[in-house]
């Protein structure tokens, strides 16, 4: 985008260090495209929320009491609800991509260049899958939903039977309550989403905005510097009192609506600009540092969320579902199979990017959390009644975020495995059934 440039130009002639010029372009670029980031997500969340209950009225009971059977061409609903997604996210990209090359430079696969085609068709791809994840999900459940209401059905059985030699015995749920809590807790993702991706709040400063000025702005005509617009900031639910600006809602958006390019360079922005502030400033001002320790709690945050409810939780449903599927009738289901690796893969890299990132924040971090390594501006910080700029004060909250980054590690790593284990002994028991057996 034209403005995006310009911006840019001007912003780089300002007499001041360079990395707080390339702070001051994001947050005025990525103002103006908020709003497709918003879309996105709300496109992504009510294709998820319709399209099981939408493709459930073209299901049929299966003749020999398996699962209800729904044609795998109905993922042909999910093309224009992609085609739109991607449309927006290029939307975004047309913005960010100026700002990625200034801040962190040209693109690379393992430290080896390559042409921006290549890398934004890979990206695309990642965006596809990621949208083609949540749709196959979507007709797994559609089958196991629909199966409950046929007569002829002996899946309720075989459930039974899996849950009787099981730790839950008797106890456990039907299938279809089991697969329609994991669905539902993915909504998890979108409310997290919103809660800190999203502008709710006002407050006396002129420069915070409400959603209504974030949705409908449009970018001014920049011919001269005095053009070049102020950042807005915006007060989120997450954020509340405290201010933040468009990059953070950006990407908080961009992880729940699988805009697989706008996220995908999270890392090395963060360790281009924030990062190299704490390194170059001696810890930089109270800010940044909170603001960094608040992030790498919501990459966390995000990553049990998406990985452990919907990344394990669904995918042991699923793997159970086919295991039972074969024992009845004594096939694999294909669409099945395809939406585990599908999960596999992206639940995965998802937990690979998240680790790097809380990583690179902690590794920077911590060594500038000691109090001894106070700057005389942490000193009129507190002169001013600033209690809480106490380098180590974070202490608390960053062991917090690694706590809960290796309690998600052990879940995901404990139940994909478990659900990787149940789909290769589908194919390996003649029944199809294989539980671990617990002592």
């Amino acid at each position: 985008e034209e403005y995006a440039v310009q911006i840019i130009l001007y912003v780089m002639e300002w007499n001041a260090d360079p990395l707080v010029k390339i702070g001051a372009v994001g947050t005025r670029v990525l103002a103006f495209v908020w709003r497709y980031a918003f879309c996105a997500t709300l496109l992504l969340w009510v294709f998820w929320g319709l399209f099981p209950f939408i493709v459930t009225q073209f299901a049929a009971c299966d003749e020999q009491g398996g699962f209800s059977q729904i044609s795998s061409c109905f993922l042909i609903l999910y093309v224009p609800v992609l085609a739109l997604s991607l449309w927006l996210e290029w939307k975004i990209m047309a913005v960010k991509l100026p700002l990625e090359i200034l801040s962190v430079g040209g693109w690379t696969i393992a430290g080896i260049k390559i042409p921006f085609v290549l890398y934004a068709a890979m990206q695309m791809c990642k965006s596809a899958l990621g949208h083609l994840d949540l749709a196959t999900n979507g007709i797994v459940f559609a089958e196991i939903l629909h199966t409950a209401s046929c007569p002829t059905s002996h899946v309720d059985e075989m459930w039974a039977l899996v849950g009787k030699h099981s730790r839950f015995g008797d106890q456990l749920p039907h299938l279809s309550v089991c697969v329609s809590i994991s669905y539902g807790l993915m909504v998890l993702q979108l409310i997290l989403a919103l809660y800190s991706g999203t502008p709710f709040y006002a407050n006396n400063n002129p420069r915070v905005k409400q959603f209504s000025f974030w949705f409908w702005m449009e970018p001014p005509k920049i011919e001269s510097k005095d053009d070049v617009p102020q950042s807005p900031y915006a007060i989120t639910l997450y954020s509340w009192p405290e201010e933040v600006w468009a990059p953070e809602l950006v990407l908080s958006l961009g992880h729940a609506g699988r805009l697989s390019m706008v996220v995908s360079r999270e890392t090395e922005r963060i360790k281009a600009t924030r990062l190299r502030t704490i390194q170059q400033l001696d810890g930089a001002d109270p800010w940044t540092r909170a603001s960094l320790a608040t992030w790498a709690r919501l990459i966390t945050t995000r990553v049990l969320l998406s990985t452990c409810f919907e990344g394990a939780f669904f995918t042991n449903i699923q793997s159970s579902s086919l295991a039972i599927e074969k024992a009845l009738t004594g096939k694999e289901d294909a669409l099945t199979i395809a939406s585990l690796i599908l999960s596999c893969l992206v639940f995965a890299e998802q937990l690979f990017s998240a680790v790097k990132a809380v990583y690179a924040i902690v590794a920077a971090l911590w060594p500038y959390l000691d109090d001894a390594r106070m700057t005389e501006q942490d000193m009129q910080f507190q002169e001013q009644g600033y209690t809480e700029m106490n380098r180590s004060s974070l202490k608390g909250n960053v062991i917090r975020t690694v706590l809960l980054l290796a309690v998600s590690m052990i879940l995901m790593s404990w139940w994909m495995s478990y659900a990787v284990l149940k789909t290769i002994m589908v194919f390996y028991c003649e029944q199809g059934m294989w539980n671990f057996a617990w002592p």
